[in-house]
């Protein structure tokens, strides 16, 4: 006979034992088992709760033996627990959608006139000169842009004040240095003395605040832009407060435009990177 069917399979090793008869753990509980083997002799007892002719006549597996590979057996592989939390990159191995792949990097890009922006009086006072809008080419590449403008002998300036919801698949910023968020520009001059571009960032509701200031063209009169590839006006995915926002938070950008002596303040594109 090579093998015997039993509903009533009991270990030799039982779950539960009395901490103080250590001596017995070995010990053959259910009396039952002896008859078992004695019609049959010590047989190998396996999970799926047959008793197998063996010649060797091996003892019981150990039923911790057997729940540590039903867990083995039932565990999902390294690329499977990857899918589980979004991670991991699809492949032969890996056939499973995961966040990254479902949801890529994106790239928005904030056209003047841009939506959800206002103007403001910057704060000082000096707020004398023309506020407009317009476009121009530079090679085959076309610029939107505002322009502010002061004719005044001091630096006059202006603030244009843009909103951004952060989507709700916001994953994180681009790894890419210097690209999760960029402003395009162009200044008539080179001199920060007679014209430059502030920018100040911050999450809605939080008074921390990244700022970058003297901002100008580095070549008089030319476009630094992200899709030319020369942006000066940039933040990236460490910065404390595009650190700090999530899907669903408010970012608030403030830029502040200055003049003086007829010099031209441009600014063009917002471009903002990241996945989701």
């Amino acid at each position: 006979m090579s093998s015997i069917y039993t509903t009533n399979l009991n270990l030799r090793k039982p779950e539960h034992r009395d901490p103080e008869t250590l001596e017995t753990w070995d010990a053959v509980i259910n009396a039952n088992m002896d008859i078992v083997d004695e019609a049959f002799g010590l047989r190998q007892y396996v999970e799926q709760n047959y008793i197998t002719n063996v010649d060797s006549h091996s003892q019981s597996l150990n039923k911790l033996d057997i729940a540590v590979k039903d867990v083995a057996d039932l565990a999902p592989t390294a690329s499977q627990r990857a899918a589980l939390v979004g991670e991991g990159t699809p492949s032969n191995s890996n056939k499973y959608v995961t966040k990254s792949y479902a949801r890529p990097e994106q790239k928005v890009v904030l056209f003047p006139e841009f939506a959800g922006a206002t103007f403001s009086k910057a704060s000082g006072g000096l707020n004398t000169g023309e506020l407009s809008t317009d476009s121009e080419m530079q090679g085959n590449s076309r610029f939107n842009f505002y322009e502010w403008l002061s004719a005044e002998t001091v630096l006059n300036n202006y603030d244009i004040l843009v909103q951004l919801k952060i989507p709700m698949t916001f994953l994180n910023w681009t790894l890419t240095a210097n690209k999760a968020l960029t402003i395009d520009i162009k200044t008539d001059s080179t001199d920060t003395l007679l014209n430059h571009v502030d920018v100040e960032i911050q999450k809605d509701g939080v008074a921390t605040v990244s700022t970058l200031t003297d901002k100008k063209s580095s070549v008089a009169g030319a476009w630094n832009a992200e899709r030319l590839g020369n942006e000066v006006i940039y933040f990236d995915q460490s910065d404390p407060v595009l650190e700090s926002l999530g899907a669903g938070d408010t970012l608030n950008i403030k830029i502040t435009l200055n003049s003086k002596n007829s010099n031209k303040v441009r600014i063009g594109a917002i471009s903002l990177r990241y996945s989701g």
